[in-house]
């Protein structure tokens, strides 16, 4: 997941706050979306 490889929720972690993590995949032909993933981290 991006969030994870960047590391965009770092600041929030360290900062002791419960953080939910949502990646989302959106389909150019359809213009829907087609995939996501969830994920949560208890500080």
């Amino acid at each position: 997941m991006q969030i994870n490889n960047k590391g965009y929720a770092i600041p929030y972690v360290t900062e002791g706050r419960k953080v939910v993590k949502v990646g989302v995949q959106f389909n150019i032909e359809t213009r829907t979306i087609s995939d996501w993933e969830i994920e949560s981290d208890n500080a």
